[in-house]
């Protein structure tokens, strides 16, 4: 299937990266429930730990369009997906067709051997091909890892603080060097 990448982390472990499917439900609601009080914090700003099934309907249902969700699952030594490590989601804006507001969530045993950037390349190139430009994300001002992640798929053009959160702008058609 063309939608489906095959990838290596940094640490050599094997991932995949498509786009989610409503068939993915249960694994979206395992994966929340598997994240690190600060993990789940720093993705809902809150300590949640299930989705409604009417949330799970619409995480998992995407246009490609204007809704665009990609999940992140590790895969064994034959090619089968064993366990879900990642979401990254755009929601197009309704008043601005080029932007709109993302989010990313990888599984503490996976988070910095580079299956967010992948997510977050894969999620832009599919984003351009819609013609959207701009992202916007919400991000605890101590998250530097997100942040630096952010920087490395796209120019930061804006970025303003609000207490302990950061609200920033992303171009995509400026590569960062």
């Amino acid at each position: 299937m063309d939608s489906f990448l095959d990838l290596t982390t940094t640490d050599g472990r094997r991932f995949c990266i498509r786009p989610i499917q409503p068939d993915d439900r249960s694994h979206l609601q395992s994966g929340i429930q598997r994240l690190s009080p600060d993990s789940r914090y720093r993705r809902f700003h809150s300590a949640r730990r299930n989705l409604s099934e009417r949330e799970l309907d619409f995480l998992t249902c995407c246009d490609g369009t204007n809704h665009i969700a990609l999940v992140a699952t590790a895969v064994d030594n034959l090619g089968t997906e064993t366990e879900g490590i990642g979401v990254a989601r755009f929601f197009r804006d309704p008043t601005d067709h080029q932007s709109g507001e993302i989010a990313i969530v990888i599984a503490d045993p996976w988070q910095g051997s580079g299956v967010g950037l992948a997510m977050l390349t894969e999620l832009k190139r599919r984003c351009l091909s819609v013609d959207v430009h701009r992202w916007k994300a919400t991000v605890d001002s101590d998250n530097y890892a997100a942040i630096r992640t952010f920087t490395k798929v796209g120019q930061v053009i804006q970025s303003q603080s609000t207490d302990s959160r950061v609200h920033i702008e992303i171009d995509l058609k400026v590569q960062q060097t």
